[in-house]
């Protein structure tokens, strides 16, 4: 081989070995890149799942304080006994026998407050059941305890009146801030 052939070899050759290690270290950047490129693209993916489920659990959070907000409107809270109260004597009234309260005390049954409420009503038979069976389905917890029915015939006028004598056990919540927390 001439001179001139060699030289064109070597430098072809040198042309070569450059490319290649141009090649390799371009790739090797290139691959570098890459998993940096799929490591925030996970890390993007993994945020809007966590955004996600933070916006399903707030949504079921808020279901939660609705259903609860529900619940406690069953029981009476501590602040509200004169409106309960007028509950029951409204429900005296408009079903004719007026309910007279005797007395309000709370205790705890079973791990839970609970208002005691003893109270009578007076009138005919029918409007007695009928006030005792409107307070037993008031939109609060409410048990019957005691219930005693009585009854006296008037020798003036010949009309029968009938008493009932009753305790409540009532549900009773102490008022409660939110406890929906912010998110």
């Amino acid at each position: 081989m001439n001179k001139s052939t060699l030289i064109r070899f070597g430098v072809a050759f040198l042309l070569l070995i450059v490319s290649s290690g141009t090649y390799v270290w371009w790739h090797s950047k290139l691959q570098i890149t890459d998993r940096e490129v799929t490591s925030l693209a996970q890390q993007i993916q993994d945020t809007e799942e966590s955004l996600d489920r933070a916006t399903v659990e707030k949504t079921t959070l808020e279901g939660i304080s609705d259903a609860e907000a529900d619940i406690y409107s069953h029981f009476v809270a501590e602040t509200d006994i004169v409106s309960f109260l007028g509950v029951l004597e409204a429900v005296g009234r408009a079903t004719g026998a007026p309910v007279s309260i005797t007395s309000v005390s709370s205790k705890k049954r079973e791990g839970h407050a609970m208002l005691v409420v003893s109270a009578k009503t007076k009138g005919s038979f029918k409007n007695v059941m009928r006030t005792i069976g409107a307070i037993e389905n008031v939109p609060y917890y409410v048990t019957m305890n005691t219930l005693t029915l009585s009854h006296v015939k008037s020798s003036v006028s010949k009309k029968e009146f009938w008493t009932a004598v009753f305790t409540l056990s009532v549900g009773s919540v102490t008022p409660i801030a939110s406890s929906t927390p912010a998110l």
